[in-house]
């Protein structure tokens, strides 16, 4: 190692080098080229969500999901909102500019490496070996990875959180590298509050800025007071307009947060961290450890001579990208890990990765710089060289999945039906809304703040539960879902109860007194449930329910609960109470008595997602063929002042002896009425 900046030496021994390097820059030209326009054609599901919202700010409308809906934040990036919106106003395709934008932070990433890269090298010229080898390194690193061609465009704010981020890293150590801080600390001020504005995380790099900056121009010995005063004007008006923005929205939101941040925090109750990280090394592969091995190294490294106090502007350099490593590392593993496919979370931090493993390898000494310049492009694109035709394979359906356009048909097939206008409650709130206008409830939650912020209060197995009483008080005409019930997708709260679809679907009462249908996609092991809502429930005091028959079939269900111990036969009614109405009375039936070795069981009244009452019933209160009534005080001031959604939910801890048959355990609902 050395500790100046002097430029790389290469001797005639190693002339080889340069072709080689020449004919890499090539291939590796070819290959990222080849990979973006593959992938140009693909649009993830959440962006068009975000084109939805950007759409309807350029008409007008506001920041809604749909004309006249509630104003709320459902995309991440307000700073891509806006600009797409701007879009908009001038006659371009939304998600068309999305794309670009994440092309053109593609590029201005490639050009922030390459300048801060030279400026570390000494400004060598371009087509000296270490020229060449910054350039290589810099195309290796960000056009071989398939992740970066995926999200460059896939209409999303992922690249350009990346250009930011690398931006904003090369402009605090250029504001600490000079000795006047000049213009440097105003780019540093509006490059991290646009960077605040695009991702959530966004803002946590902000608040890092301005103390970076401050401990680099105190590495290189200047005084602090010298160096602090002139970082107090562009950092006040820094917090002067992060302030008044996060005011701002959370006037016309209500929230500083956007409801995908709400539940991707919850996310974290469920991941491992730990596990991500060897994960995604794994997924990365052998030769992408060494660039990471390098990376750690060059850490160590930067502190040593950091406690030393004998940094130079190369070190401080890796130093400054790898704290912004270390700062997306946290977000993610705080959150839990990085649960969307490819790696989009950590993305951002790609170029700042690169940044530390090209600026350490320049500490090699001169005598085996020529062959560790050589092999580093191949560590940090290894993946890309020797993987590049299978991640085509593996991940040219990533993107525009099958599902999006298959639960449109079903929408589509269900409007058809008799009910254009809805509202539908559907699981995937992108692809379907954008391409059939209308009302929608988002069962996920993004577009949708009371069901975002119950991942909040009940975590991400608690939230579906929770949330199913204000979906169906919405009275959807239909729920349309996606779900996963293959072995290994998705989140599982039980043997056959997939995530927060399974509270809707998996009751025998939805699939009984609800059109069910199901198909099976070719070659997958996935489902399309949805379920077309009648709503032959809804009447005034009396809720009785019968059939041609004469059998009295009302609200007959069953599920497992997300705790796996108790069991839920659930009854839900649409509740007109007839004028001065003050007791609900129910009347059921347990079809199989002897199941339930205690004869106990609990009947639990909720309104509007609220308990309003609960009844144990003994030995005494349940009849020898099973029939039992209960009676309960209606709330006197409920929420709604003429209809509420009222759910029954009986629990039962019980589990029949010998029976593999969960259904032996349901309750069947057989009246339900008001009285004064």
């Amino acid at each position: 190692m050395h500790g100046t900046n002097h430029s790389p030496g290469i001797s005639g021994e190693f002339q080889w080098v340069k072709p080689l390097l020449l004919l890499g820059a090539a291939g590796i030209l070819y290959l990222g080229i080849t990979q973006i326009i593959h992938y140009f054609h693909q649009t993830a599901e959440d962006a068009y969500i975000l084109f939805r919202y950007a759409e309807n700010l350029g008409d007008g409308y506001g920041i809604v999901s749909y004309p006249g809906g509630t104003t709320q934040e459902g995309a991440s990036s307000l700073f891509l909102l806006l600009l797409l919106a701007l879009g908009r106003t001038l006659d371009l395709s939304v998600p068309l500019l999305s794309k670009w934008i994440g092309v053109s932070s593609l590029l201005g990433s490639l050009g922030i490496l390459w300048s801060w890269g030279r400026e570390c090298a000494k400004g060598e010229n371009s087509l000296s070996h270490a020229g060449l080898f910054l350039g290589v390194a810099c195309l290796a690193s960000l056009l071989l990875p398939v992740e970066i061609a995926v999200w460059s465009t896939a209409g999303l704010e992922t690249l350009l959180t990346a250009f930011l981020f690398l931006f904003l890293a090369y402009s605090i150590w250029k504001a600490g590298e000079k000795d006047s801080l000049g213009g440097w600390t105003w780019t540093v001020a509006l490059v991290a509050f646009i960077a605040a504005n695009t991702r959530p995380e966004g803002l946590l790099y902000t608040l890092a800025t301005f103390p970076l900056i401050l401990l680099l121009r105190l590495s290189r010995g200047k005084r602090l007071l010298g160096s602090l005063l002139p970082l107090l004007p562009p950092l006040a008006i820094l917090l002067l307009l992060e302030g008044s923005t996060l005011f701002l929205k959370f006037i016309y939101f209500g929230s500083i947060w956007s409801n995908p941040t709400f539940v991707k925090l919850s996310v974290r109750s469920w991941l491992n961290p730990g596990a991500y990280l060897l994960s995604f090394l794994q997924a990365r592969g052998p030769i992408f450890w060494v660039s990471f091995s390098i990376q750690v190294a060059g850490f160590a490294y930067g502190l040593i001579r950091f406690l030393q106090g004998r940094l130079t502007s190369l070190t401080r350099a890796y130093l400054t990208a790898w704290v912004f490593v270390l700062l997306q590392l946290f977000v993610v593993f705080y959150t839990g890990g990085d649960y969307m496919a490819l790696h989009r979370f950590l993305v951002p931090a790609f170029p700042t990765m690169a940044a530390a493993t090209i600026f350490f390898s320049l500490e090699l000494r001169s005598t085996y710089r020529p062959i560790a310049l050589t092999l580093l492009p191949l560590a940090l694109g290894g993946t890309g060289f020797l993987f590049h035709p299978l991640s085509w394979q593996a991940s040219s359906g990533l993107l525009s999945q099958s599902h999006p356009p298959r639960a449109e048909k079903a929408v589509q097939k269900l409007r058809q039906k008799g009910h254009p206008d809805g509202p539908y409650a559907i699981s995937e709130c992108g692809f379907i809304p954008y391409h059939v206008p209308g009302p929608f409830i988002d069962l996920m939650g993004l577009n949708d703040k009371i069901i975002a912020r119950s991942y909040k209060l009940y975590g991400v197995s608690g939230a579906p539960q929770a949330a199913r009483d204000w979906v169906l008080s919405k009275l959807p005409w239909a729920i349309v879902a996606y779900d996963y019930w293959k072995k290994g997708k998705g989140i599982r709260l039980g043997e056959g109860v997939a995530w927060f679809f399974g509270c809707y679907f998996q009751s025998p009462f939805f699939k009984r007194h609800w059109d069910y249908e199901r198909e099976l996609p070719d070659k997958r092991n996935n489902e399309l449930l949805f379920s077309y809502f009648k709503g032959e429930y809804q009447g005034t005091h009396d809720l009785r329910a019968e059939d041609p028959k004469g059998r009295d079939l009302l609200m007959h269900g069953f599920f497992v609960e997300p705790d796996k111990i108790w069991t839920s036969t659930m009854a839900r009614v649409l509740l007109r109470p007839g004028s001065g109405h003050r007791t609900l009375h129910v009347e059921g039936w347990i079809p199989k008595l002897e199941n339930y070795p205690d004869k106990k069981l609990r009947i639990e009244f909720y309104t509007q997602g609220f308990a309003i009452g609960s009844r144990l019933f003994g030995k005494s209160l349940v009849q020898k063929d099973g029939i039992f009534q209960a009676s309960v005080p209606l709330p006197t001031n409920p929420r709604s002042k003429s209809n509420f959604l009222l759910t029954l939910r009986s629990s039962q801890k019980a589990h029949p002896k010998g029976s593999r048959d969960e259904r032996a355990l349901s309750w069947v609902f057989r009246r339900i009425w008001t009285t004064k």
